[in-house]
């Protein structure tokens, strides 16, 4: 009988060793499933927030980019404004009365003539009636005076004298005709 005991002593020992063994298995896997589901959602919550970002920062770099073209449309409306605004001066320029226009071109030689010794001037066809000895010259209005030899020569021809008004004084119209 001794032996029939110690055998079921030593089954007894491998069936709790089994059991011991088997609970810690289990063990094991309960907390490599937790760690799992832990890192899953740890997963899941940084993708959640990096979508979250990704999409933030798509919005910012779309709205970014229609406000860029907005701008640009705006400033497009603008100089077109501005070039419309100088084509109705210079037609207004173009159709005034001949009297205005004779007080102009007196007022422009008197310009030149303090800027140098004119001896040619030259001005629209239309105009040359109103500077003794003008010579008519492919131009909108105003004037170009010459000295002697040509040499020197000053411009004061419309297309000149807005030129250097768009040039010079493009913030001062924009900020009239837009505000600032």
């Amino acid at each position: 009988m001794a032996l029939q005991k110690l055998k079921e002593e030593i089954l007894q020992q491998a069936q709790q060793q089994a059991k011991d063994k088997e609970d810690q298995a289990k063990a094991v896997v309960l907390a490599e499933d937790k760690k799992a589901k832990t890192a899953i959602a740890e997963l899941k919550q940084k993708g959640s927030e990096a979508l979250k970002q990704e999409q933030e920062e798509l919005m910012r770099k779309e709205l970014s980019a229609a406000r860029f073209e907005n701008m640009r449309q705006l400033q497009h409306q603008k100089k077109v404004f501005i070039d419309d605004s100088f084509d109705r001066a210079k037609r207004q320029l173009v159709g005034l009365p001949d009297d205005r226009r004779a007080e102009i071109v007196k007022r422009l030689l008197e310009m030149a003539r303090s800027e140098l010794d004119v001896a040619k001037v030259f001005v629209n066809g239309k105009d040359t009636k109103f500077a003794d000895g003008a010579e008519a010259r492919e131009m909108t209005g105003g004037l170009i005076a010459e000295n002697d030899d040509g040499t020197v020569a000053v411009d004061y021809s419309y297309e000149t004298l807005l030129e250097g008004i768009r040039e010079t004084g493009i913030e001062d119209i924009a900020g009239l005709l837009f505000g600032r």
